[in-house]
């Protein structure tokens, strides 16, 4: 995600809930640590959900160099559903 436009959006528009898939079906791509990171960083700071679904979590092309992350905060909600 573009966390610029992330914020902007967040900042000038009344969002309620963001939601990151990570791994991205169907191309498998992680998401870095840092980044989901910081989208729930802004998602607190704008006050917005968090919803991070973990649908292939195991399923990781890469775990060395870009392990899968689950973050936690009272604004997050971790799902791991399936498909």
């Amino acid at each position: 995600p573009d966390l610029q436009a992330l914020e902007d959006t967040l900042k000038n528009n009344n969002i309620a809930t963001v939601t990151l898939v990570n791994p991205g079906n169907p191309t498998g791509t992680m998401l870095p640590s840092d980044l989901v990171h910081a989208v729930a960083d802004l998602t607190k700071k704008y006050n917005a959900w968090l919803i991070m679904d973990n649908t292939y979590e195991y399923f990781a092309w890469d775990p060395v160099n870009v392990p899968h992350v689950c973050v936690e905060d009272d604004h997050i909600i971790n799902i791991f559903s399936m498909s």
